[in-house]
C-alpha cells in the first residue's frame, strides 16, 4: 500500500490517533515504613497497554471488523507518525462509534464507501 505511514500489521489506515507507549524499566516502590529514605526494586522492562484510533474506509465494514477481531493476540509491527514500532501485541480491536456511509468517496485507502472508526488496545511484547 502506498502514499500512507499508518497501519498496525498489515492493516492500513486513514488515519491513527493516539500515542505508543514505548517499553521502559519498570520499578515498584519497596520503602519500609519507619526506615529512613526510599527504596525501589527493577521490576522489568516493558511497556503498559495503550489505545490507538483508527480510521479506514471499507466497502464491507463486517468482514472488516472480522479481520480485525482476529488479529487480537497477533504480534505486529506498527507505523504510526513516521516511526516504525515492532513486537507490539494485539490485545483488543473493536468498532468505535457508528458506521458511516460515503455517496461518493474520493481518496481514502480502498475506494470504499464505508468510513469505520476503530479502537486498538496494543502493548509491548519484548523482544
Amino acid at each position: 500500500m502506498t502514499g500512507t505511514t499508518e497501519s498496525i500489521g498489515d492493516t492500513f489506515f486513514i488515519r491513527l490517533e493516539g500515542d505508543i507507549d514505548p517499553p521502559g524499566m519498570q520499578t515498584t516502590d519497596i520503602t519500609r515504613p519507619g526506615v529512613d529514605g526510599r527504596a525501589f526494586r527493577q521490576d522489568a522492562y516493558r511497556g503498559n497497554p495503550f489505545d490507538l484510533q483508527g480510521i479506514v474506509d471499507t466497502d464491507d465494514p463486517t468482514d472488516l471488523l472480522n479481520a480485525y477481531g482476529s488479529m487480537k493476540g497477533s504480534i505486529v509491527t506498527i507505523q504510526h507518525g513516521g516511526g516504525t514500532y515492532t513486537n507490539y501485541l494485539v490485545i483488543d480491536a473493536k468498532p468505535d462509534g457508528a458506521r458511516q456511509y460515503v455517496a461518493n468517496p474520493i481518496g481514502g485507502i480502498n475506494g470504499g464507501h464505508w468510513i469505520v472508526k476503530s479502537v486498538w488496545t496494543l502493548c509491548y511484547a519484548g523482544t
